[in-house]
């Protein structure tokens, strides 16, 4: 469905917008906000099925309730932090251009892999972080023959319990 170009002066075009505007408000007023929801989906239905394309926009309802002014400084450092992130993210690409050559059709789930990453490093660090100021910094003891996980856990039980 195709629509003449119509040329119109910005007067014309603040009266256009005021008045859908205005139906939105009264919408809102007289409806609420679930129905006002209802049809500007639709309307952004109805445009993209007209050819109307938008920006896309990665906003979401999240809104940080905590004041810039009263946030703690960040407890890192986030230059390395970006570097590790930049390693795991080139050892991702690198995972899958190898796994590509050997047999094709594997795609590409850089970003995916790259995303689980960053959560790993951030949760490593969040635990590094949690046994450092339990334990007042001192660390698990390492073993060579079985995962690191399973050498804390013992360890690190009986430091809960004797802190118990």
């Amino acid at each position: 469905m195709s629509m003449p170009q119509a040329h119109s002066s910005p007067q014309v075009e603040d009266v256009e917008l005021r008045e859908w505007l205005d139906s939105l408000d009264f919408v809102l007023q007289e409806r609420g906000r679930e129905r006002a929801e209802q049809i500007l989906r639709r309307l952004l239905q109805h445009a993209a099925e007209a050819g109307v394309t938008l920006p896309f926009t990665a906003n979401t309802p999240y809104v940080n309730t905590i004041p810039a002014s009263e946030q703690p400084p960040y407890p890192g450092n986030q230059e390395i932090e970006r570097r590790i992130k930049s390693f795991a993210r080139w050892n991702a690409l690198a995972m899958v251009v190898r796994a590509n050559r050997l047999e094709r059709g594997i795609g590409g789930h850089i970003s995916t892999y790259g995303s689980a990453a960053t959560l790993s490093f951030a949760r490593a660090a969040k635990i590094a972080k949690a046994i450092s100021s339990i334990f007042k910094g001192t660390l698990p003891p390492e073993s060579t023959r079985e995962p690191s996980w399973k050498a804390a856990s013992p360890w690190i039980s009986s430091k809960i319990s004797a802190a118990n």
